[in-house]
């Protein structure tokens, strides 16, 4: 074997140790007859047949269209459909791409310069991140839906700024603020763009999250996706005119591919007209989603292990590849498409089940599919969960609810009253029982619910540069941790994600430090 066929076997070999090994699995084959808590058809437009027969046109729409659309693809039809989604969604423009990951490489490729800035979520698509990199602008990520972030971010920007979110986060279904982000990028003269691919169909009338807050004209471009609630493929970028002929002038990405079929471009229009026919498919799902959350706030792994969404998105933390993977295929053995979210698609120690709502599903489908997402029986758990089982006994909490919520009861309850001794006996339960385990660590029990204890310099050192799984950024205020330095009277150690488990002692010592100089 030659070096070239060594190094991907190499990089193979690796993601397999990892238990990170992607495999395709044909829909229908791999999972006959499962109930669909997987797919992205939250509204079941796929399977409808009057949405992708071709009535009532004039031009043939078989095979494809033989080029770009700048070249021999562009056709009238293509136009009128563009036309019909800047109406749609109160756009003055519309530019259809191929599919979402083609408008967000297409978009960020082009727009911002290199002496421009750009400032997004850390949790947006790996597609937006693909365009920023070719962009060569500047580019920092905020934390996840904070705004006091943001505007500390824009701070620091220079040249033109472009802020990116998504209204709807695909892995983790929660909404961004986009109300307040409006207002800080309308008050820092920052461009907001919105990725809409999991809130169109859904919110506003299926016209997006922005248009059910009435933000239209207080968003410089949004990229919506007709693969998902639509239920066919492509996508299109809304904003200005000028926007979409810079786009038609610079984007690599519409410029240098073959143009989507026609049989698509009818389709996109034709679900369109179904959902305004059939509105009720929304309140159908939202009524599920409503349900599940209800039903899922009940189970005991869903304080701390997962969140219930108001999108059509729920996730349940499960970390560790190994240990999701074994779950999601226990829920198919027992007739439910529920698929795991691994690592490196998501960070480690966040892996996930996925769970997609569909206004398809049925009540009942949803009382079965919870019975299977307990968390492990005690004989199944692993050491660090036994080991916090018996620490949450310090705070007089002994049931057999899993650790995290027995923790938060634990610390709430002595939020006021731990005393010197009752801090050593939790401190020295978890190194006797070791509590370090990336299972332990990555879910953050402890420092959720300490940090209220905390000076604001510490918490920041924490939540910046010790507990973000997204470390990309170095540290960057030395003035911050030297402070925390003086004001504990002890050097917090930085962590990385691959020492954090071997210096986490050094958080619980230092929360006991900086209780006994409250104290004094």
């Amino acid at each position: 074997m030659n070096l070239h066929y060594q190094h991907i076997q190499n990089q193979v070999d690796k993601r397999k140790q990892e238990n990170a090994f992607r495999e395709l699995k044909q829909q229908g084959v791999s999972t006959p007859c499962l109930i669909d808590f997987c797919s992205n058809d939250y509204l079941g437009f796929a399977k409808e047949k009057e949405i992708h027969l071709q009535q009532g046109v004039s031009t043939p729409c078989y095979g494809g269209t033989t080029g770009s659309r700048l070249i021999s693809g562009n056709y009238q039809i293509t136009e009128d459909v563009e036309n019909y989604l800047a109406n749609f969604y109160q756009s003055e423009a519309a530019l259809i791409f191929n599919s979402g990951y083609n408008a967000n490489v297409g978009l960020f490729q082009c727009l911002p310069q290199r002496t421009d800035t750009i400032i997004y979520d850390e949790y947006i698509h790996a597609s937006i991140r693909d365009g920023i990199k070719l962009s060569n602008a500047k580019n920092f990520a905020f934390e996840h839906n904070n705004t006091t972030a943001l505007e500390q971010k824009l701070a620091q920007t220079t040249g033109l700024v472009y802020v990116v979110v998504e209204s709807i986060y695909s892995m983790d279904g929660d909404a961004a603020p986009l109300s307040e982000i409006a207002k800080i990028c309308k008050e820092q003269h920052a461009a907001l763009i919105v990725d809409e691919a999991h809130a169109v169909g859904i919110f506003g009338n299926g016209r997006g999250l922005v248009a059910e807050l009435s933000l239209e004209k207080e968003v410089f471009a949004r990229i919506i996706t007709f693969g998902k609630a639509f239920g066919g493929h492509g996508a299109a970028v809304l904003g200005s005119k000028i926007l979409r002929d810079y786009l038609i002038n610079f984007s690599r990405a519409f410029i240098y591919t073959t143009a989507l079929p026609l049989s698509s471009i009818i389709t996109i229009k034709n679900a369109h007209e179904f959902l305004l026919k059939n509105l009720n498919r929304i309140e159908e799902l939202k009524d599920l989603i409503s349900y599940f959350k209800d039903k899922s706030n009940s189970l005991p792994s869903a304080d701390g292990l997962g969140w219930a969404s108001d999108s059509a998105i729920q996730c349940i933390i499960i970390s560790g590849n190994n240990e999701v993977k074994q779950l999601a295929e226990n829920i198919q053995k027992n007739g439910f498409d529920v698929r795991p979210i691994l690592s490196p698609t998501v960070p480690k120690g966040r892996e996930r089940l996925r769970i997609c709502l569909h206004s398809f599903n049925s009540k009942d489908e949803i009382d079965r599919l919870i019975t299977h997402l307990n968390p492990p029986s005690r004989e199944e758990t692993t050491t660090e969960d036994t080991s916090l089982r018996q620490l949450t006994e310090v705070g007089g909490v002994n049931n057999n609810n899993f650790y995290n919520k027995n923790l938060k009861t634990f610390v709430r309850k002595n939020r006021k009253t731990m005393t010197k001794a009752e801090s050593k006996i939790w401190n020295d339960l978890l190194r006797k029982n070791q509590c370090f385990g990336l299972r332990f660590l990555r879910q953050r029990p402890i420092l959720d619910y300490i940090v209220d204890f905390m000076c604001p310099e510490l918490k920041l050192i924490i939540e910046i540069d010790g507990y973000s799984h997204h470390f990309e950024e170095v540290f960057e205020n030395d003035f911050i941790r030297q402070k925390a330095i003086e004001n504990l009277g002890y050097h917090f150690l930085r962590f990385t994600d691959d020492d954090v488990m071997k210096d986490f002692d050094n958080v619980i010592r230092t929360f006991e430090i900086y209780l006994e100089n409250k104290k004094e």
